[in-house]
């Protein structure tokens, strides 16, 4: 979608996907929307007009599949997030802690008791 209009401009893009982010630059005019370019490249704009951040539609795919069978336990959550991501080739080296401030009362314990 390109076109020699005199009423064409420059415009940056973040696109976030996957792997990390991606600056793409975008010739856009009323003949070639930023928007109609964006989701021919795979990404959903965040505006209708002007959008200076994209999200990969197969990103938006997976959030959408996992808020739809998220479980009110969050544990099975992160364990299910984390099976998915290991099939996609990505693996956890460790498991983050939750902060004491989280934690109900019963679960604390006070030092040097």
């Amino acid at each position: 979608l390109t076109c020699n209009c005199q009423l064409s401009r420059k415009l940056k893009v973040i696109c976030i996907h996957f792997s990390g982010l991606q600056y793409v630059d975008l010739m856009v005019c009323p003949c070639a929307p930023a928007a109609l370019q964006l989701l021919c490249m795979g990404y959903f704009p965040c505006a209708p007009l002007g959008p200076t951040l994209a999200v990969s539609l197969q990103l938006l795919s997976l959030v959408r599949q996992l808020f739809m069978w998220m479980p009110p336990n969050t544990l099975a959550w992160c364990e299910s997030f984390e099976a998915y991501l290991a099939v996609m080739g990505y693996r956890m080296d460790t498991k983050v802690c939750v902060p004491s401030f989280m934690l109900p009362p019963q679960f604390l314990v006070k030092h040097g008791s």
